[in-house]
C-alpha cells in the first residue's frame, strides 16, 4: 500500500478542514496544506461561519454597481490600484 495521499487539500479554513475530515472518514488518505497554521487565515476571522444570507447573488443588478463603486476605494477588497499598465486592459 502506498503512503502517498490520494487527496491534496489546499486551504485549511472551515471548508478545507471539514472536507478533509469527511474525505478521511470515507477512507481516503488526505494531506491538508495551508499557508500558515490551520484555521489561522480567512476562517479564523469569521469563526468558520458560512452564511449564505450574507452573500449577494451575482445575478443581482446591484452587484455590478457595487463592484464599480468599490473598485476605486482603497479599503475595498475589490480595489484595483490605478496605474498605466496595458496588462490591466487585456
Amino acid at each position: 500500500m502506498r503512503d502517498d495521499p490520494e487527496v491534496l487539500m489546499v486551504g485549511g479554513g472551515a471548508v478545507g478542514v471539514c472536507s478533509a475530515h469527511y474525505l478521511a472518514q470515507q477512507g481516503l488518505r488526505v494531506s491538508l496544506f495551508d499557508q500558515d497554521e490551520i484555521a489561522s487565515g480567512c476562517s479564523g476571522a469569521n469563526a468558520g461561519l458560512i452564511v449564505p444570507s450574507y452573500s449577494i447573488p451575482l445575478a443581482n443588478p446591484e452587484t455590478f454597481r457595487l463592484g464599480m463603486r468599490s473598485i476605486f476605494k482603497p479599503k475595498s477588497p475589490f480595489y484595483v490600484k490605478p496605474r498605466l499598465d496595458p496588462a490591466l486592459f487585456q
